[in-house]
């Protein structure tokens, strides 16, 4: 995890409330987790940092999951948002 990244994600802890150290969380668990409660401004920073075609392939491995937390409305907007 890069110092951009980390910093990142301390300045929006209250997203990763329930996890002691950011520093074991995966890509795709930081997406799906911005997703879930975060706003505008974290999509947009996790489209810059990672780049539109990796931030594509995050979403899609969450929503191919059996299970996911992401709401119908949530779905239904990055679904054409991301044109998937």
């Amino acid at each position: 995890m890069t110092t951009q990244l980390q910093t990142y994600l301390t300045q929006n802890k209250e997203i990763f409330w329930d996890v002691a150290d950011l520093s074991v969380l995966s890509d795709t668990a930081i997406v799906e987790r911005f997703l879930q409660y975060g706003d505008w401004k974290n999509i947009v920073f996790l489209r810059e940092y990672y780049g539109t075609d990796t931030f594509q392939k995050h979403y899609q491995s969450i929503i191919s999951k059996k299970r996911h937390s992401l709401s119908a409305k949530t779905l239904n907007f990055f679904n054409r948002y991301l044109n998937v």
